[in-house]
């Protein structure tokens, strides 16, 4: 189970053409369909079949906790499956828009404001049938566990109204915004406790997406105690890239009806981007507005596919690495080891990325810090699977152009 099937448009035939003969005729004009924003419909949803299938089977299972902690790298695309999910496969349950936490102001983060919101938006979602007014943040502020269990039960009481799942997105926002604050600890604290609620759990269910860089810190202040304790956040659902047949989807599916590229293109496209999504969003969006710029200087529409002339290619890739905003998070979000592995792989690489033996690894690292060795590249390959992989004893960055990021800039 994943994206849904893409309408067919018969033989010969593709969304946005008219068949004519010797080939397909052009009829719409070329948008650009990579964007910095989360995708939730075809053709930009690409696989997460197992990870829906996961989803949904917990939602629909038994009694009990039935909360989905959705976690991994930022940008591998959790913003975009909790988009899918609300767009096409849980109508079996009410569930108002997802709430995008980056969207709130500070204040609105604290727990007993978060909860009234969250009532607000369950009321609003059963319309009608809703038998209860929102709750007020003052007014639960002694316990708002027991106060918004109350309230959904009473919302459900003639249980006319499918249980509720609530897509929440950003939640490592509440780490950002409130570190160092007793309100961090209390809120966490505080969530777990929701989440564990039975009055809560017989109405409700949640799907939160956070990211592994901000569970490493909560963890870190937890004394590191989070990893037996995770559980309490829900069913654990990491994602990861794309593998090759998706991350091909991903490249060619968009924007076939008006591109097609040389087999080789697409080739080096896979190795530059290693399946990672952003990469890919970020590469081909450069080639889409590219083709776009040249449709408007020579001011005639394109009536048939156009095939992508590998000098685009060649200035799309380096249009991306010439930006270092875009490739921010990978040390950001990377703790000192990781980051220094990371560096080293790069160094070994050489300018053909080429796997880097793990002996030879630990040598280039200790020539940095003598602190940092076997364990540490361990955990690097846990930490950030979306950049590193490991085959055969050698380490390798999947993402060809963060290899040579790093090469240059650190």
């Amino acid at each position: 189970m994943g994206a849904p099937a893409p309408p067919r448009a018969g033989p010969g035939r593709a969304p946005g053409g008219a068949l004519v003969r010797g080939g397909l005729r052009i009829t719409t004009p070329l948008d650009n369909p990579y964007g910095p924003g989360p995708v939730g419909r075809w053709p930009l949803f690409i696989g997460r079949g197992p990870e829906v299938s996961t989803i949904l089977t917990q939602l629909t299972g038994g009694g009990g906790m039935r909360h989905i902690l959705v976690r991994g790298p930022k940008r591998i695309g959790k913003s975009s499956l909790l988009e899918h999910l609300a767009r096409h496969h849980l109508h079996d349950f009410a569930v108002p828009p997802p709430l995008d936490l980056q969207s709130l102001p500070t204040a609105e983060l604290q727990f007993c404001r978060l909860i009234a919101r969250i009532s607000e938006m369950i009321a609003q979602k059963a319309g009608p049938k809703a038998r209860t007014n929102p709750l007020s943040a003052e007014a639960i502020a002694a316990d708002p566990i027991r106060a918004f269990g109350t309230f959904l039960a009473e919302i459900r009481a003639e249980r006319d109204l499918d249980r509720f799942v609530v897509l929440i997105d950003e939640m490592g926002v509440v780490m950002s915004r409130l570190r160092g604050t007793s309100s961090e600890r209390e809120f966490f604290d505080q969530w777990r406790a929701l989440l564990n609620d039975e009055r809560v759990n017989q109405h409700l269910a949640f799907v939160v997406a956070m990211p592994d860089y901000s569970l490493a810190q909560l963890s870190a202040e937890e004394g590191g105690l989070l990893g037996s304790r995770l559980g309490e956040l829900g069913l654990q659902v990491r994602l990861g890239v794309l593998d090759e047949r998706e991350a091909r989807d991903l490249i060619t599916t968009p924007v076939r009806s008006h591109l097609k590229y040389q087999p080789g293109d697409v080739e080096r496209l896979l190795a530059e981007t290693g399946g990672h999504p952003y990469y890919t969003h970020l590469v081909c969006g450069q080639i889409v507005t590219a083709i776009q710029a040249q449709q408007r200087r020579t001011g005639i529409p394109a009536r048939e596919r156009i095939l992508v002339p590998t000098a685009v290619v060649d200035d799309a890739l380096r249009a991306v690495l010439a930006h270092s905003d875009a490739f921010h998070h990978v040390l950001a979000d990377s703790s000192s080891a990781t980051s220094a592995v990371l560096c080293a792989v790069a160094a070994g690489a050489g300018e053909a990325n080429q796997p880097v033996a793990r002996r030879r690894l630990v040598t280039l690292l200790r020539r940095r810090d003598a602190g940092i060795g076997a364990a540490q590249v361990e955990r690097a390959l846990d930490e950030r699977p979306d950049l590193l992989v490991e085959h055969d004893g050698s380490v390798a960055i999947r993402v060809a152009l963060v290899t040579r990021w790093l090469r240059r800039y650190t």
